[in-house]
């Protein structure tokens, strides 16, 4: 269908099913927490997946520090 996008399957069991709960967008700012997969080396917000949609890899028990802005 024209204009619309189709999510692949893994990008939907990654996401998270609770970040639409009543959130605006001033609150994902204040919970943005970058970090770099350790796989794919790609800058994911870790507050949307529960894994890396990109490459599937989980994200580390101790999570590192966020990265800065200068950084993603």
């Amino acid at each position: 269908m024209p204009g619309t996008f189709r999510a692949h399957p893994v990008t939907i069991r990654a996401m998270r099913a609770d970040i639409f709960a009543g959130a605006n967008n001033e609150l994902f700012v204040d919970l943005e927490y970058n970090i770099s997969c350790e796989g794919c080396k790609r800058v994911i917000d870790i507050q949307f997946w529960k894994f890396c949609p990109y490459c599937e890899k989980s994200f580390p028990k101790e999570l590192p520090k966020p990265l800065k802005p200068s950084e993603v």
